[in-house]
């Protein structure tokens, strides 16, 4: 689920909990909150999706998502204010890379 957002646009990490809460609606926040942490590292970890960071009032302006360095995509992760739809004009989002993109479209 997370891969097919991932390659149809940058998607905020919010997003992935918010889509627990459907799937999912008898499930505690905090049981939504690590899956999904739980679920988004392991994209990172393969290779499938890379973090960024945008301004919110930017989001439609492509070179204003800013790349996250995979070494500091952990200490991200497990701050709560990360999973916030915005944060101090900030978000963060995610997206497929080239690995995922085949991956998901079954050309890996």
């Amino acid at each position: 689920m997370l891969l097919s957002s991932a390659n149809e646009d940058y998607t905020g990490l919010y997003e992935a909990v918010m889509e627990l809460n459907s799937s999912y609606p008898d499930a505690s926040l905090g049981e939504k909150y690590d899956a999904a942490e739980g679920a988004i590292c392991a994209l990172l970890s393969s290779g499938l999706i890379a973090l960024y960071k945008v301004n919110v009032s930017e989001t439609m302006h492509l070179d204003s998502y800013l790349p996250i360095e995979k070494s500091d995509s952990g200490h991200l992760l497990e701050n709560p204010v990360s999973w916030y739809p915005e944060y101090k004009g900030e978000r963060i989002v995610f997206a497929a890379t080239d690995k995922g993109e085949r991956v998901y479209l079954g050309s890996s």
